[in-house]
């Protein structure tokens, strides 16, 4: 007999592959989750058929999702609903719950094959602040004070509902990505978290807070109450940016990529929730209809007045999680966001740019001047075969440097420097989005230098015949006498 079970062993490796992205990011246990519902789903239901009269057409053929949240249409052309979908095995039905999946599914699955490789398992109450290059942060507990906020390296807070998505942001480098302090507010957030967002918003200039998370009922008040006093809470953040889920971008997701949304039980309190938005005008028609799709005659029994419990089940709706995302889809819809928002990394001013990348020139060109004058230096000892007097090719050597130094100053003073545009710098920062913009401003001025430098080496060596003649010149035997005398005594000891 075929099970449930079984069929997602079957699909398990398939949808790892797809939430991961062929193994370039790494997931949370939810986005595995749905990942494989999503498969499950379109491979093993199909389309019932169709009833005409007293016959019925069987069809049996693939469906996808025509009009969210639950009417689908088969490659035939039936229409049907969600709940009409015919299993291709007798008794399948994929996990109704989120824990079922983790702890009988997943659980019996890695004891048998062990741990699932890039699945990030969730822990609680954390952030995570974009520090420099040479010292990576790690996660840390909210509450903390020592995140900062650097020019070049971070512009944002982002708070992030769920601990997955949080491990899934930060494992794959979204702090760095998109220039932010990425915090874990576990639900509706606390006081420790919010003072930390108003510190962030009243001690760095520009710094926004931006709230993420999914659409469903709870997801849009954590959203809309982070700017709020509330009954609890009496601080709250002045101006928050709601980056998403929105009703906008979920029903394009159903539309365009057939995502199929997780339907779930609501309990009166949950209800009570949805009304209250609607009510306020916070919610419209189609996302009220979607939150609260159905009801119970509990539901109707509530409306007039009887007493039902708080937990007591009275609806039924649809939510979509940020982990419906893949990692890689997340990156991509969040970068456009912040884009949009104009939240996207920091990216300098050209009077910036030109100042950082000229700096580094300078720093690299510097060294590569006292590289030049190191190495030719050495050559010219070798001819003049002071190498094994030390004392002695210490005043040559002060002599030799005065003289290339002035030579190779005299050629830098001529240099032009290249420079590259804000416009151009922003195509290269979207090709290494890991890097801040003063470390990226950084390498590419270090490479950009290295073409300067090296035509540099070549006119200051192509005259070298020239200076060891006026070293020569400058440098008497007389002198050279001097020198090796007081050299000899040192070495006998003679004062």
């Amino acid at each position: 007999m075929v099970s449930t079970s079984s069929l997602v062993i079957k699909i398990l490796p398939e949808a790892i592959e797809q939430v991961s992205d062929g193994g370039k990011f790494v997931f949370s246990m939810r986005g595995l989750y749905y990942a494989v519902r999503q498969i499950f789903l379109t491979k093993f239901f199909v389309c019932p058929g169709v009833t005409r009269g007293i016959l019925h057409e069987v069809c049996e053929a693939k469906v996808k999702l025509k009009e969210p949240p639950d009417l689908y249409i088969c490659e035939k052309g039936h229409e049907v609903r969600g709940d009409d979908l015919e299993p291709l095995h007798k008794g399948i039905k994929f996990y109704k719950k989120y824990d079922s999946f983790t702890q009988d599914f997943l659980r019996k699955w890695e004891k048998a094959h062990g741990k699932i490789e890039g699945m990030y398992r969730e822990e609680r109450g954390s952030y995570i602040y974009p520090s420099d290059r040479y010292s990576p942060s790690n996660p840390k507990p909210v509450g903390g004070r020592d995140f900062s906020f650097i020019r070049g390296v971070g512009n944002k807070v982002i708070a992030v509902e769920k601990g997955g998505i949080f491990g899934v942001l930060t494992e794959n480098k979204f702090h760095l990505r998109l220039d932010g302090v990425v915090m874990s507010t576990i639900g509706f957030t606390t006081e420790a978290g919010r003072e930390m967002m108003i510190e962030a918003e009243e001690n760095y200039e520009g710094v926004k807070v931006t709230v993420l998370h999914d659409y469903d009922i709870n997801g849009l008040l954590i959203a809309s109450t982070l700017a709020k006093e509330t009954k609890r809470l009496d601080i709250h953040v002045s101006e928050v940016v709601d980056l998403g889920l929105t009703w906008e971008i979920v029903d394009k997701l159903m539309r365009e990529r057939g995502l199929i949304p997780e339907p779930v039980e609501l309990t009166k309190n949950d209800v009570a929730k949805v009304e209250g938005m609607n009510e306020r005008g916070e919610i419209g028609p189609e996302e009220y209809n979607f939150l609260l799709n159905k009801t119970t005659e509990r539901y109707q029994a509530w409306k007039k007045g009887e007493k039902v419990g708080d937990k007591e089940i009275i609806g039924r709706g649809y939510r979509i999680e940020l982990n419906a995302l893949r990692p890689s889809e997340l990156l991509e819809w969040l970068e456009k966001r912040l884009e949009e928002l104009d939240l996207w990394k920091t990216v300098p001013e050209q009077e910036e740019l030109d100042e950082k990348m000229r700096e580094t020139m300078q720093e690299q060109l510097e060294e590569t001047e006292n590289s030049i004058v190191n190495e030719l230096t050495e050559w010219v000892e070798e001819e003049m075969g002071l190498k094994e007097i030390w004392k002695t090719l210490i005043s040559v050597r002060v002599r030799i440097k005065k003289r290339l130094e002035d030579e190779v100053s005299e050629r830098m003073e001529d240099l032009e420097y290249p420079k590259k545009t804000v416009e151009e710098f922003k195509d290269e920062m979207k090709k290494n989005m890991e890097m801040y913009w003063t470390v990226l401003a950084e390498e590419l001025a270090s490479h950009m230098s290295e073409d300067v430098a090296e035509p540099l080496r070549e006119k200051v060596e192509g005259e070298q015949d020239d200076i060891v003649t006026d070293t020569r010149e400058d440098y008497s035997v007389k002198e050279a006498e001097a020198d090796l005398q007081n050299t000899m005594k040192s070495y006998l000891g003679v004062v």
